[in-house]
């Protein structure tokens, strides 16, 4: 009886077994337009701007093939610095979308990135310059798919998502990076 239900078992555990899919990276490049050079211009090039905290939760958003993976990111909106007629009045949850993703096909998942943008942090505190695109937000600027657009202002100083460094001038600080826009 013993050898039978460890038999049972174990031939159970074999047909639930089921192989882990391939991974697979895809790195793409987007070219949008560059990012103005100054903070009164990224606030003119801008539909809205929050400042907002990454909640940590996205969705990957589902396409038919051919398209390019995208993915929704949400925040929790800590202040507007630039309003606009859609954003969310009651709730506080901004979503914004950002390219890349994971795609998941029968055989395989395929995590798609961009280069040139870091993805956002948990926890950390962001300004994003957003533009209205259909019934989404997207990055209003930036080469790599609008890692100009967000601002990393958790720290001392306010980074933008890009993994570039081309000026090598020092980011600003984030307090007055935040009471100038809020100035203009």
């Amino acid at each position: 009886m013993t050898i039978g239900l460890t038999v049972a078992v174990s031939l159970l555990i074999q047909a639930a077994y089921k192989p882990l899919e391939s991974e697979e990276e895809s790195g793409i490049f987007v070219d949008g337009k560059p990012a103005p050079e100054t903070i009164a211009g990224l606030k003119a090039d801008a539909d809205a701007i929050v400042l907002v905290t990454y909640s940590g939760q996205q969705r990957t958003i589902a396409c038919r093939r051919p398209c390019i993976v995208s993915t929704l990111y949400a925040f929790e909106i800590r202040n507007i610095l630039k309003s606009h007629p859609a954003l969310p009045s009651g709730r506080r949850r901004f979503m914004l979308e950002l390219i890349g993703g994971f795609e998941e096909l029968p055989e395989s998942v395929t995590r798609t990135f961009v280069y040139g943008r870091r993805e956002p942090i948990a926890g950390h505190r962001y300004v994003i310059f957003a533009r209205r695109h259909g019934n989404t937000w997207i990055p209003a600027t930036g080469n790599a798919g609008g890692s100009e657009s967000i601002y990393d202002v958790s720290g001392e100083r306010a980074t933008s998502l890009s993994t570039e460094d081309w000026d090598n001038a020092p980011p600003p600080v984030s307090q007055e990076f935040l009471d100038e826009l809020r100035r203009n």
